[in-house]
């Protein structure tokens, strides 16, 4: 069922999946104080580039919603463009463990 809406949105949202991912989320589960696991920095994969990722966008729509957001990239340990709040870590069992959601 979830694949299904993610892909009736993306037939009207083309890729840019941002603002329309957060409501889905909501209607799943309650956002606030949720722990949200975002795997992946980078815009690309298996690179440490993260210039127009669109991560941090998602990542300042969940944190409004009052989410808690852990990111998991292996390539990336540090980026001076996260708000403070969110951890970014190369451990995936670490970020995964109890998260309400895995975006």
């Amino acid at each position: 069922m979830n694949k299904e809406i993610i892909l009736q949105v993306k037939n009207v949202y083309g890729n840019d999946l941002i603002y329309p991912s957060c409501h889905i989320s909501n209607a799943l589960i309650k956002l606030k104080n949720a722990k949200i696991a975002v795997l992946g920095l980078g815009f690309r994969g298996d690179v440490i580039d993260t210039r127009l990722s669109p991560t941090y966008d998602v990542v300042n729509e969940f944190i409004k919603k009052g989410c808690n957001v852990i990111i998991h990239d292996p390539y990336i340990f540090q980026d001076k463009n996260l708000p403070k709040s969110v951890p970014l870590s190369k451990n995936l069992k670490y970020v995964t463990k109890d998260a309400n959601l895995i975006f």
